[in-house]
């Protein structure tokens, strides 16, 4: 226990200095990470610690969850997303009972911000945390249909162009059917020689692919690079619609017309 409140209050002090979205990122896969061990004893920690910007539990969710939405990395994102939803299943008071920042607060009739008003703060509408955590949730439902329904359209898209290309190359043949071309030959293709420079290329594909893609061996074997979070998120609503109806109707409540599709969609309700 001394450890880990010691690893809580030097991360703490590190995040309220911290700029960087990736160095915040970081900083919020510790909690997360240890929400999914010892999610109680973190809460206890963290509740009793202060910080310069006031308690230190306060603190931390208000960053992770104003931030969440902007994290990235497969791995990451599963581990944050669902320690977001374990630390609301701990039905911890002080987390029920706890605001946070909701929806950015944006003036369609505001002038254009000046190079002197940049560091102006922003504005945010107030939530309580189970309500900002359960739109978080559903958020990456959303994302999660949307770039189904974009790899869709571009399957689609592809068909079409496939079809096109084909009438075009029937269009060619009856036009030029016995014709030679370059060299003397009667196929439309170039020779093999013509293309030996591409033999390189996968090798280059897989060096970029690999340093941009190379994840923490550690990562690899943790099981929550392997959750599915359409899944977990899916089972996660049901079980909160069924075990806490008062508590899930108050988040469903908050969310938007196009939110609760969502919502609906992922328990089988009818609205």
């Amino acid at each position: 226990a001394p450890v880990m409140q010691a690893l809580l209050q030097a991360v703490v002090l590190r995040l309220c200095t911290a700029q960087l979205p990736s160095l915040i990122q970081s900083l919020i896969m510790v909690f997360a990470r240890l929400a999914h061990m010892q999610a109680t004893a973190v809460i206890d920690m963290l509740a009793r610690l202060d910080c310069p910007q006031g308690n230190a539990l306060q603190f931390v969710m208000e960053v992770w969850t104003r931030n969440q939405e902007d994290f990235h990395g497969h791995y990451q994102v599963n581990v944050t997303t669902t320690a977001l939803a374990v630390l609301l299943a701990s039905q911890d008071p002080r987390l029920l009972q706890m605001e946070v920042s909701g929806e950015r607060i944006v003036d369609p009739n505001a002038p254009r911000k000046t190079r002197s008003a940049k560091g102006q703060p922003e504005r945010w509408t107030r939530l309580v945390l189970p309500v900002k955590t359960f739109k978080i949730l559903v958020h990456t439902l959303k994302r999660d249909e949307e770039e189904q329904a974009r790899r869709e359209r571009a399957k689609a898209e592809a068909a079409d162009d496939d079809e096109d290309s084909e009438d075009e190359w029937e269009d060619e043949d009856d036009e030029g059917e016995g014709g030679a071309g370059r060299r003397g030959r009667s196929s439309v293709f170039a020779d093999a020689e013509d293309f030996e420079h591409l033999t390189m290329l996968p090798g280059l594909i897989g060096g970029i692919d690999d340093d941009e893609e190379d994840e923490d061996e550690d990562h690899k074997a943790d099981p929550m690079s392997k959750v599915d979070l359409k899944s977990y998120v899916n089972d996660f609503i049901r079980s909160f619609a069924s075990h806490d109806a008062a508590g899930f109707a108050l988040c469903y409540q908050a969310l938007s017309q196009d939110l609760r599709d969502v919502v609906a969609r992922a328990v089988g309700m009818r609205q």
